[in-house]
Formats: structure tokens, sequence, C-alpha cells
């Protein structure tokens, strides 16, 4: 996806054969759901075991991208793939708490993947 003023755009690194981080950076509104959708579809359909998003870039979510996001989640965990969200900024950890989501979905950070998955390199 081209970079676009305020839209998301995405950077995606597959480091092993059953891993891949998605880097997200931008806003994530109505308008990149579609987009989103197919990139994270082609992730869904690779014999991945885990999927770790990067949030440390999304400087505003809006509900229809928390909705996807949730969609994502539940698609991800009906294919035995674990979806990690990790360096979620304060402000979208905020919405996540308020609305219970932070229950929902996994969320760490950078330097607990590090030490989870010593093997893996983070790239920007």
């Amino acid at each position: 996806m081209g970079e676009t003023a305020g839209r998301m755009n995405y950077t995606e690194q597959i480091p092993s054969d059953d891993v891949a981080i998605l880097h997200c950076h931008g806003m994530f509104t109505l308008e990149d759901i579609e987009d989103f959708r197919n990139k994270t579809e082609r992730l869904l359909n690779k014999s991945l075991r885990r999927i770790l998003m990067n949030m440390r870039d999304i400087t505003h979510i809006d509900s229809s991208a928390i909705g996807e996001l949730i969609l994502f989640m539940n698609a991800a965990k009906n294919r035995n793939i674990d979806l990690i969200l990790f360096d979620v900024g304060p402000d979208i950890l905020n919405i996540f708490r308020m609305a219970h989501l932070d229950r929902f979905f996994k969320i760490t950070t950078s330097s607990q993947i590090k030490k989870d998955f010593p093997s893996l390199t983070l790239k920007p």
C-alpha cells in the first residue's frame, strides 16, 4: 500500500517459517479496512503459528478498525494462530482498556517479545 497522508501503511517481516511480524504505521480507520483485510488474509493463509503486530506507530484508531482487529483475532484463533499486539501506544491502549479489549487481545511490549522469542529480530 502506498503512503498516503494519515492512512495506515505496513511493512511485513517473516523472520521464520511460522512467524510473521506486521509493522503498522499511521492512522487505522475505516478507509484502511479493505487493505488491512487483504494483507491479513494473506498472512492467515500461510502456515504460521504466530503473527506479531507492531502497533507502536499507530497514531489513531477508529471503531471500524477496532472491529476489524477483533475479526482478525477471531480468524487467527480459528486457524490456531497466536496473534500478539505489541508496543501499543498509550492513547490506543487507553481506548482498548475502556472497551475491555485489553482482556481480549494479547498485548505486550517489544522488550517482552525479545525475551520470549530471542531468535527474532524486530525491524522497525
